[in-house]
Formats: C-alpha cells, structure tokens, sequence
C-alpha cells in the first residue's frame, strides 16, 4: 500500500468515526440526559439541540439556565404548529421525561462565535434548579442523519 492510499484509507475511517458519533448522555442528581445531540447550523444566527431528560426522582427539578462557549445565548424554544413559543425555564416532574426534539420543543442557541460542522461537538451547559450543572459536548449531525 502507497503512503497516499494509507492517508486516504485513515481518513475515510476517521470520517465514518464522526459520523457515527453516538449521542451524548449523562447523568446528574436524579436527572438522566440522553440522545443529546445538535444539528449543523446554517448559519451563525442560531441552531439547535435536542435531547430528553428523564426525572428519576421523587421531586420535580427544573432547567433554569443554558449557556454554550459558542454562543451567545441559548434557550428553550418551542415550535408548536401554527405559533411558536419560547421560555428560559423547563420543568420536569418526577418520573417524567421531557423531550426536546425536531419540530418540537428544543434548546436554541443564538448568535453563535463559529459554525460546529457534521463530526464536530458543541459545548453545552445546563444548570438546574434541584440537580446542579452538567457540561456535555454534543454531537453535531447533518440533517438528515
């Protein structure tokens, strides 16, 4: 094999490697976060993220605060049909799961510094009122994927 077929073939694995990026997950308090992910913007005007939260616990928690070091700033946004809606704040109850996702309810990110691309993460915080902050690096799909 040629040093440029091995170049070629590596980078053809690392690309399959990002793209099959799993969703990113974690766990804080008696909250479950899973199928997090964000989809490529368009533009640096906004994007999205979309995950679901699950309460495990006995209380209700609430997500209070949403800040990425890309953007400069970040909420829940809803897109019902007909009419949007948007808030700060997004409450889940015990043993409730909250779902953020495309064509629904979703976290959007304004003003962004730089366009994340397909492979790529975002840097995403939450903070909640019961359970505290959790950082995750989400991955940035197509759409489409």
């Amino acid at each position: 094999m040629t040093v440029r077929a091995g170049v070629v073939l590596f980078c053809l694995a690392l690309l399959t490697a990002c793209a099959r990026q799993p969703a990113a997950r974690a766990h804080i308090g008696q909250l479950e976060i899973r199928d997090a992910y964000a989809l490529a913007p368009i533009t640096v005007a906004s994007g999205a993220a979309y995950l679901r939260i699950f309460n495990h616990g006995s209380s209700p928690d609430t997500l209070v605060e949403i800040s990425s070091s890309i953007a400069g700033s970040a909420m829940v946004h809803g897109s019902m049909t007909g009419a949007g809606m948007s808030a700060m704040q997004l409450s889940i109850a015990p043993g409730q799961t909250v779902v953020l996702e495309p064509g629904g309810r979703h976290l959007m990110l304004m003003d962004l510094t730089r366009l994340p691309r397909a492979g790529e993460v975002l840097p995403i915080t939450l903070r909640f009122a019961q359970a505290g902050t959790v950082e995750l690096q989400l991955p940035v799909r197509d759409y489409g994927q």
